[in-house]
């Protein structure tokens, strides 16, 4: 109990330690950008740090995809939000203009609401227990379905939407969908707080921190009327958000599996080494694979001179080591 109480305390250290340092290094660079060319090129700067989010998006969909037996049903289900976050952000970037009324960028804004209230509500469900196994090819085709006809509904209906940008700032509709979206977020982090630990499933230490830093981008950017440059921090972290994203997934979608088998494995070869007989393993072509502690004993040789080995040479190799000492059956394999 003391122990995991230790890392949890650690985790914790190590995650206020990273938080910090990206908020400070959005901060300096914000100030940085601000004073030299921001007023300027506004416009092509939102531009890039959103195609970036939606990069490391479909990035992270592609990751889970291409080893989608290997992961779970959280990594499955989290993998097709950021395809439909992912496409979201690309309607968003479609009728995003720097020349146009807030009336005529309100579509726009809806479609970037839409991408972070689907990621808000897809943590809820899955860093809450929520199980839902699904194939990958019916996911598939029910999040682009989704996206489409969400897509195509606030298109068609442009007109009746709500205004959420005025000329004194965000207007209260706008607020109130802000507040719902920090609260699902909240909740999450919620859910999230006894699972700082694990690793079975994401690393759920780079979550947390991905949906604090999101938390401080919505709220830089609900004050960017106050001070300019905060709005550029939410920008900023907004990045580093879906770095963290990206970097937890990539653990436990990729790299994870692999840990495991590998952890399994090294159990498996002591198990073997342990056995009073020996034990050799060939591959596909016959070549020697694997032989265990009692294996390399009986045969005097290094695992150097013997790994690759055909299994007519070892064969040969053992009937003469057995002529030697007048041993027979000496090995199983």
């Amino acid at each position: 109990m003391m122990d995991l109480k230790r890392k949890e305390t650690q985790i914790l250290r190590s995650m206020l330690k990273q938080i910090s340092v990206f908020l400070l290094g959005a901060f300096l660079l914000a100030q940085l950008v601000t004073s030299l060319f921001l007023s300027q090129y506004f416009f092509q700067f939102h531009v890039g740090i959103e195609l970036i989010c939606i990069f490391i998006s479909f990035l992270i969909f592609v990751l889970v995809w291409y080893t989608y037996e290997k992961n779970t049903y959280v990594e499955h289900n989290i993998c097709f939000c950021f395809l439909m976050v992912g496409f979201f952000g690309i309607l968003h970037l479609l009728f995003y203009s720097s020349e146009l009324s807030f009336k005529q960028n309100n579509l726009s804004t809806w479609y970037w609401l839409l991408g972070r209230f689907s990621l808000a509500l897809t943590l809820v469900l899955f860093t809450g227990d929520f199980k839902f196994k699904i194939n990958k090819y019916i996911g598939l085709f029910f999040s682009l379905f989704t996206v489409s006809f969400v897509a195509l509904v606030f298109y068609h209906y442009y007109d009746l939407l709500p205004i959420l940008y005025i000329n004194e700032g965000a207007s209260r509709i706008k607020i109130l969908i802000d507040c719902m979206i920090i609260v699902l977020f909240l909740l999450s982090l919620h859910n999230l707080r006894l699972k700082i630990t694990q690793k079975d499933v994401l690393v759920y230490s780079f979550i947390i921190i991905a949906v604090v830093l999101n938390l401080l981008s919505m709220l830089f950017h609900s004050i960017n009327s106050v001070i300019p440059v905060y709005h550029l921090m939410g920008h900023f972290l907004k990045v580093a958000c879906y770095f963290f994203f990206m970097k937890g997934i990539f653990v436990s979608a990729v790299k994870y599996p692999y840990q495991k088998i590998e952890k399994q494995s090294k159990t498996l070869i002591q198990i073997l080494d342990e056995l009073p007989l020996g034990v050799v393993i060939y591959d596909q072509n016959l070549r020697l694979f694997f032989a265990n502690r009692k294996a390399l004993d009986l045969l005097t040789d290094s695992k150097k001179d013997l790994f690759g080995m055909h299994q007519h040479e070892l064969v040969q190799k053992l009937g003469r080591i057995c002529q030697r000492r007048n041993i027979f059956d000496p090995i199983a394999g």
